[in-house]
């Protein structure tokens, strides 16, 4: 996860967080969101980049001129760069049958097609928030893949768009793409499948892994654990690192370190496997069995941990198995 501080926001007072009222914010741009250093608090969602796509070299290094380009850059369907014949008042004249000829003959089915699935996926990744990066990554994915994976359109699209996130290293999950498009967790499993074996072998681009702790801002936000998401990460990479996560998907390994996590803190941070297993999207039962492998090492799990995240607790907190 790349975060830097944004160069619109730097020296601004004005902008604080709501909790802790820290002004020490950072910008994640994989996940478009505005982070408290202090608290971890999501201050700020979907984020919109103003700055230009490009940088600028001018030869009097003047600063204040800014070469950004005027207009939308070119995208995969050309469709903008296409001169279209208006129907004309009325509807019976010249130029409306020139209209109509037009859709028949310069339109194909296959690129209108196209087209549709490509302002689909544009407005899924407006609604999740992705960058527009993201974005031309599932439309030039969606584009190699419809001729090579036989499977429903909207199935396509939601396959894309989550290989696309992982390409970015962006944490995006099966169920937050079902719960978007309305596409069973099957079928976008089945097409993400066919994809990797039919079309990811063709394309030279690798594809980033989405490490467990890649999930905890977002999770421990929404479970109300800001404060123990570093010790959770921790725990998280570990488990990763040593092993212990047996190749269990990144996303239980996510849940179980939270889970231990919040057993080693105050009584009002600590959450059921239910609780986490209903934010995370991840069956209770399924983090308690990565629990016992998480407790079996739960020395070496908190071995290099800040002590603040310990004080006051002991391992012997943790519940047995």
């Amino acid at each position: 996860m790349s975060i830097v501080v944004p160069t619109h926001l730097q020296n601004t007072a004005e902008i604080c967080c709501p909790d802790c009222r820290s002004t020490d914010l950072l910008e994640d741009y994989a996940a478009a969101d505005l982070i408290c250093t202090q608290c971890g608090r999501v201050v700020s969602e979907r984020l919109t980049d103003t700055t230009s796509e490009w940088r600028t070299f001018s030869n009097d290094n003047n600063p204040q001129k800014d070469k950004s380009r005027v207009g939308a850059a070119e995208g995969l369907s050309h469709n903008q760069l296409t001169t279209t014949i208006g129907a004309g008042k009325g509807g019976k004249d010249g130029a409306s049958n020139l209209s109509r000829l037009q859709a028949k003959t310069i339109i194909g089915m296959s690129e209108k097609n196209f087209n549709d699935a490509v302002q689909e996926i544009s407005s899924m990744a407006d609604r999740m928030g992705l960058t527009r990066k993201i974005q031309e990554q599932a439309s030039q994915l969606y584009q190699a893949a419809v001729k090579e994976v036989k499977a429903p359109t909207n199935a396509l699209v939601a396959a894309c768009i989550f290989i696309a996130c992982r390409k970015e290293g962006v944490p995006r999950t099966f169920r937050d793409i079902c719960q978007l498009t309305n596409v069973p967790k099957k079928e976008i499993g089945r097409t993400f499948k066919l994809i990797r074996s039919k079309v990811l072998p063709n394309i030279s681009e690798t594809t980033n892994t989405v490490r467990a702790s890649d999930f905890m801002d977002r999770f421990c936000a929404d479970l109300g654990l800001r404060s123990i998401r570093r010790f959770a990460a921790h725990v998280s990479n570990k488990a990763s690192d040593l092993g212990v996560s047996g190749g269990r998907p990144q996303l239980t390994v996510a849940a179980t370190a939270i889970y231990f996590a919040s057993q080693l803190s105050n009584n009002d941070l600590k959450r059921s496997p239910k609780e986490i297993g209903d934010a995370c999207g991840v069956a209770d039962q399924t983090i308690r069995q990565c629990y016992k492998a998480f407790f079996k090492h739960s020395r070496e799990l908190v071995e290099g941990v800040e002590a603040e995240f310990m004080k006051g607790h002991t391992l012997e907190e943790l519940p047995s198995v």
